[in-house]
Order: C-alpha cells, then structure tokens, then sequence
C-alpha cells in the first residue's frame, strides 16, 4: 500500500537526523585529520529504489563529504514502493564507526554513550489514529531504534580501541555497557528482530570480552595511609622504588603541594 508523501518524509527527516547528529559529533571533537580525510564511504549501491528513479552511486572521500553526501542523497533512497534503500543502513554504520576511529576513544565512547541514551522512544500513535498516522509512528519508533544502533556501534568502536587504567574503569564501562545493550534487547520481541537482537548480542559480547579482559589487566587502586605527611618524591621511591613517579602521585589525588601528600591518597598497586 502507498503511503502519503508526509509519511515518507518523515522517514526521511528521521535518516537525515542521525547523519546530522554525526555531524554534531563530528563538530564537537578533535577529530583525526589523517583519519577523517582517508575515510571512504559508498553509498546507495543498492538496486533501483523505483521503477523509474536509479539509486544514485555517491563515493566520497574524507569524513565531512560523507555527511554531505549521505544527508543530500537519502530522499531519493526512501520509496513508497520500495521502501528504504538497502544500502542506508550499513551506510549510516559505517559513517558512525569511521567517525568513532578518528576520535580519541574515550572521547567516541562518551560521545556515542550519550547521543545513545539521548535517542528516546518516539510516541506511540493515538488510539483510533489512522493507518497513515499508525504508519508514521511505527516508522518513527523503528527509526529511533536504529538511530540508537548507529550511535551503539561508534560506542563501540570507543570501548574496545582505549585502554584502562584502573580495574574500577574498566568495571564501570563494563557495566554501562551491558545496561545500555539490554534496554535494545528488551525491545526485540518480534521474529523479524531476531537479525538486530543478533547484531546487538554481538557487538555487546565483543565489547565485554575485551573489558573483561582489560580488568584482568589492568593494576588495581589501592589507598595508602601515612602517619605523617610526606614528600610525593619519597613515596613514589617507597611505593615503586621509582621516584619519577611522584608527578603520577601528584596527579592522581590532585595535591598542590608535592612537598606534603595527604595522610590518605591513592596510587596504583606496583
């Protein structure tokens, strides 16, 4: 059944929105120029999207053409015959996990977590609403969950590319990562979810293999206690038999004066 034109550019304003969210990221972040300008990304190399209109083929080169060129080429890849254009989805994935590999990871990691938490479920469509207005609300939920998917992937990519210092950060982005995961996975209660309930399980083991694995790794904190206050020179000496890991003493429990270290601070276990 044909859809209205306003249904369709729904679906439409909803895709360009996650490219335009990507590009926000991209803005706010110092991102790799090396990186950034060698990424390449083809888009809509898909079969034709209508009898009579051709999927355009758009390769670009460098991050920011990228953007452009997936934000303008994605009203043609939206049909009321066709649907959605089979190349948009990867695309969209692989522009998020291109933009998360030219970032610091720590940074694609926040920045992903939080346009993740921040896609919220669109509303549900009145009760006696229209075909079309049930149409356009489900397109509106099923785009906020893949809007979502995309931000999940460049998180990701931040996760699994950084290391941890200490076992209670690694601890910590372990949990929010499972957290993160089961609220999707709660979602897919439906038979055609089983390929996405998939790809989430897969992308949320990969990342909790690693973290575990950087638990493991990684030197636990411990909290030392002095009965006098002393120098940051001495305890590094005492603690590590290095005495240029005083700046590291320093640092961690954010002393002004490396001459007198609180009775009670923190420092990584030899």
């Amino acid at each position: 059944m044909s859809r209205p034109g306003w249904v369709l550019e729904g679906v439409v304003s909803g895709l360009q929105g996650v490219v335009a969210q990507l590009e926000a990221i991209y803005a706010a972040n110092q991102i790799d120029s090396a990186t950034a300008a060698a990424f390449t990304l083809a888009v809509a190399t898909g079969p034709s999207i209508s009898p009579t209109t051709p999927a355009p083929t758009s390769t670009v080169t460098g991050l920011y053409a990228a953007f452009v060129a997936l934000y303008d080429i994605l009203p043609a890849l939206v049909s009321d015959v066709t649907g959605i254009d089979p190349s948009v989805g990867p695309g969209l994935i692989a522009l998020a996990e291109g933009l998360a590999a030219a970032m610091t990871p720590s940074s694609a990691s926040s920045a992903f977590a939080l346009a993740a938490d921040l896609a919220a479920d669109a509303a549900a469509a009145a009760i006696g609403a229209t075909d079309n207005r049930q149409a356009f609300a489900a397109n509106a939920e099923l785009i906020q969950r893949f809007t979502r998917f995309v931000f999940l992937s460049g998180y990701i990519e931040g996760l699994v590319t950084q290391s941890y210092a200490t076992r209670a950060a690694a601890i910590t982005a372990r949990a929010d990562c499972v957290q993160r995961f089961q609220r999707e996975l709660e979602l897919c209660g439906l038979s055609s979810d089983i390929g996405v309930a998939n790809a989430l399980t897969q992308m949320r083991d990969t990342a909790v293999a690693y973290l575990s694995q950087a638990i493991v790794n990684a030197q636990p904190v411990l909290t030392v206690t002095t009965p006098v206050q002393l120098p940051a020179l001495f305890l590094a000496y005492r603690l590590y038999q290095d005495p240029t890991r005083a700046s590291e003493l320093i640092a961690r429990n954010g002393v002004s004066c490396a001459e007198l270290m609180p009775l009670t601070f923190e420092a990584l276990a030899a």
